[in-house]
């Protein structure tokens, strides 16, 4: 089911998540000590989806920041600071796009 769309936003990869998530805790209920219990398949999946995340909020953060007075709390502003994106991420077509988009 997640194959047949051609855009891969937020919602897909929270769905990637959980189900990746769904057969990690399967896995582990059988778990017969042998094989990674979908461990790092589970990782990848929560990493993506954690950071495309972070970046919707934080999107809408300094889009509500440029309306109103908003005062920037250190740990944010660092976050903000960050102007490059992590390799990791560079090597998924999905963030391809959006880091194509960021360049504007």
């Amino acid at each position: 089911m997640q194959e047949e769309y051609p855009w891969k936003n937020e919602k897909h990869f929270h769905r990637q998540f959980i189900l990746e998530y769904a057969i990690f805790e399967n896995e582990c209920l059988h778990n017969q000590t042998r094989g990674d219990l979908n461990i790092p398949t589970t990782l990848r999946a929560l990493d993506l989806h954690y950071y495309l995340y972070q970046l919707t909020v934080l999107n809408h953060f300094l889009l509500q920041q440029k309306v109103a007075n908003i005062a920037v709390p250190p740990d944010i502003q660092l976050i903000i600071n960050e102007t490059s994106i992590p390799n990791r991420y560079l090597t998924s077509p999905p963030l391809r796009v959006t880091t194509k988009f960021l360049s504007f």
